[in-house]
């Protein structure tokens, strides 16, 4: 389904409907919920249902940020209501037809979020990040760490990924040796 207006002008309305819009949402060629993470971020299984989570102050204000975020997503979806309403399967109490809309929108909207904007926050010396729920009735997880120990982790990942790109390259380049050898022994031997 395509966005509403076409992808940019849907985009860019978007980033200027949130304060900050353009630290807190982006376009990438990959879902932005893949962003790397460094492990004391990563929730505990089963840790979104126990609800013990940080409980601060700027916990709350990103918690209320990614609210704002969603009801960004859920007020752009506005003008695809009739082909939202047209896909949604019809159902014999017309009553609850309305709910089906707003459940396809709050889908849409939690499949944006986690297309589009960026997990990681930072606020006040610390790194938060969220980790959102398949929808938008449940509130996400979110975990923090100091700045100091992120760019630490930060660095030695990247330190990390470096040698594992240096060796893969290596192993192509020998690759590469062995099939031009295993080409001039094969036209040699003929």
């Amino acid at each position: 389904m395509e966005k509403p207006g076409g992808s940019s002008h849907w985009f860019d309305t978007l980033v200027q409907s949130v304060n900050n819009g353009n630290t807190r949402f982006a376009v990438s060629a990959v879902s932005l919920s893949g962003a790397w993470t460094p492990d004391v971020l990563k929730p505990r299984r089963g840790e979104a249902y126990e609800r013990v989570q940080e409980d601060s102050s700027d916990t709350a204000m990103v918690r209320a940020d990614y609210t704002e975020e969603c009801n960004a997503l859920m007020s752009s979806l506005d003008v695809l209501d009739a082909d939202i309403e047209r896909l949604t399967p019809q159902c014999s109490i017309p009553a609850l037809r309305p709910i089906l809309v707003a459940d396809q929108k709050m889908a849409l909207a939690a499949r944006d979020w986690k297309n589009f904007a960026i997990p990681l926050r930072y606020l006040n010396g610390r790194v938060y990040r969220i980790w959102a729920t398949q929808d938008l009735y449940t509130e996400p997880t979110i975990k923090s760490v100091g700045a100091d120990v992120f760019v630490s982790e930060c660095a030695r990942y990247t330190a990390l990924e470096r040698v594992r790109l240096e060796r893969v390259k290596a192993q192509r380049d020998s690759l590469v040796i062995l099939i031009y050898v295993g080409i001039l022994l094969w036209t040699l031997l003929r």
